[in-house]
């Protein structure tokens, strides 16, 4: 009997059965350093690596397409996040990295301009159709789907938020136009209007202040 292997895929408790050969076929992206995982809207998986790039992975025949700077008009070939969304019927894959935002769309690639910090931690799409990158450094930069810069909400601009230094987002089934942020002082709550609370130590009965993500 052909021996089966099972990819496991951690980010999303799912077990991806494939052949031996198709394995081969998968491992070929040459780096074990998987820094995020995510599906995209087609039912591949696109998936970042810390200092390779990122992989589009078929899990229907087990085939994958490698990226990276030589092939790409990515900055950098370590990539921290991806989030993807169908804009005008196209899809968009982005991809965060330390040095800016990278996208495919519909085959091509582009990188967001106007950042105003090129490291950039995590994408999420929220239902009012608003992109929003977090940063190490500057908080949050919102864009819309044209991927022009909207505004920045920060410590300088945004009354009650704690910090600049932003770890993750939870974007996941998501029915308002909130951001979930997790931080090394607790959780940010921001809303649409700016209006923040936070999740600490001192409001709550959480153990630790360095929250690394959240859901």
């Amino acid at each position: 009997m052909e021996k089966i292997y099972s990819l496991l895929l951690l980010s999303f408790g799912l077990f991806i059965n494939t052949s031996k050969a198709q394995l081969r076929e998968a491992t070929s992206i040459n780096s074990n350093e998987i820094s995020i995982i995510e599906v995209a809207p087609s039912g591949f998986l696109w998936i970042g690596l810390k200092g390779s790039g990122c992989i589009k992975f078929d899990p229907t025949n087990g085939t994958s397409s490698s990226f990276n700077k030589t092939n790409t008009t990515m900055p950098t070939d370590s990539v921290r996040s991806i989030d993807s969304k169908i804009i005008s019927g196209i899809l968009n894959v982005m991809m965060g990295t330390n040095k800016g935002v990278s996208i495919q769309k519909g085959g091509a690639w582009s990188n967001v301009q106007n950042l105003p910090d090129s490291k950039v931690t995590d994408i999420a799409v929220m239902p009012d159709h608003r992109i929003i990158f977090s940063t190490e450094d500057s908080g949050f930069a919102v864009y819309d789907t044209l991927f022009n810069l909207i505004k920045t909400i920060k410590m300088e601009n945004t009354v009650g938020m704690t910090t600049n230094n932003i770890k993750k987002m939870s974007r996941r089934n998501l029915n308002c136009g909130t951001i979930y942020a997790a931080t090394n002082k607790g959780v940010l709550i921001i809303d649409s209007a700016k209006n923040v609370t936070k999740i600490s130590v001192a409001s709550s009965s959480i153990a630790s202040d360095s929250i690394t993500c959240v859901y």
